[in-house]
């Protein structure tokens, strides 16, 4: 089941998430509270508060929303290894071997790679170190939000998005090439939906302090709230629907038909399609419950959260 909590203060979140985890304790004495968090900063103010609250933060288990994909990947897909190869940290590092490899100073199907960086890479000591770093992440985000495009490179395929998408598909192609000991995050996708399975999930989960998350994550919190509970608790700065509020620079694209009249709040703009998407997505969800504690409350409900949890 899929529980919403939403606040525009992180402290009226952490209190609700507080009073849940203690009033309806797990059912196993030494079972782990699984967290997921969008940081490591996060993280610590819950610990904090926790401990602030409750006396002590124990045996509390915090994930990024990347590590409990790959931690379910593990436990449902056959041989995925304990680090993915196409982890950050690995993939600066097989970079770095490209740009240091005799293959990548002569072979013809690096020339654009080259020609367009080049220059970097030998303007210090530690260029290719860095850009190699800089591409990882990059990559990386592109497993997250453009797996579209993964998918168009490995084929071979360019999908027409400007001068640097031919350079940039040829070092995914390498990174890529089939030799690794698991596959992407792309890949293993499907299958880790597809085997979802309540013996492998917690009882529950909890999702703290998101004000936006990547769609394929929201789609893995959704298939898992089938199987067992999951509570978002969603920093959400407005009580008010605002999934249609653009910024004033999006409209100037529009030329002459420009209306700045239309702009919304500055602050609810700046969030981005993302961040609109990402609380579409919670607008719309079957949820089991979905309480809202803003400003203008003067006491937060976690008796009746609580109270009416119990009772499902």
């Amino acid at each position: 089941m899929f529980y919403l909590y939403q606040s525009d203060r992180l402290e009226a979140l952490a209190e609700m998430c507080a009073h849940i985890h203690q009033a309806l304790p797990l059912d196993a004495v030494l079972e782990q509270e699984e967290v997921v968090v969008q940081s490591q900063g996060m993280r610590r103010y819950l610990n904090v508060f926790f401990a602030r609250k409750l006396g002590v933060a124990a045996n509390l288990k915090f994930s990024l929303p990347a590590g409990l994909a790959w931690q379910l990947m593990r436990k449902l897909v056959p041989d995925v290894p304990p680090l993915s190869p196409f982890s950050p940290e690995v993939m600066r590092w097989r970079l770095l071997d490209l740009f240091r490899s005799e293959a990548f100073q002569t072979a013809p199907e690096y020339e654009n790679v080259r020609l367009k960086l080049g220059s970097y890479l030998h303007s210090s000591a530690s260029a290719d170190y860095q850009l190699a770093g800089q591409m990882a992440d990059i990559f990386d985000q592109y497993l997250v939000y453009r797996p579209d495009w993964i998918d168009a490179w490995q084929a071979g395929k360019l999908l027409g998005l400007g001068n640097d998408e031919d350079w940039q598909a040829r070092l995914w192609r390498y990174l890529d090439d089939g030799s690794q000991s698991a596959p992407h995050r792309v890949a293993l996708w499907e299958k880790l939906l597809a085997q979802l399975d309540k013996s492998v999930l917690p009882q529950r989960l909890f999702v703290f302090g998101i004000s936006t998350m990547a769609p394929m994550y929201l789609q893995l919190l959704h298939q898992i709230s089938k199987h067992c509970d999951v509570f978002v608790f969603a920093l959400n700065p407005s009580s008010q629907y605002w999934g249609e509020v653009i910024d004033e620079a999006q409209i100037l694209k529009r030329g002459d038909e420009a209306d700045l009249s239309q702009a919304g709040h500055p602050l609810l703009a700046s969030l981005g399609k993302q961040g609109r998407d990402f609380f579409d997505f919670l607008s719309e969800v079957e949820t089991e419950q979905d309480i809202q504690v803003y400003e203008e409350e003067k006491t937060i409900p976690c008796c009746i959260a609580c109270k009416t949890i119990s009772k499902t």
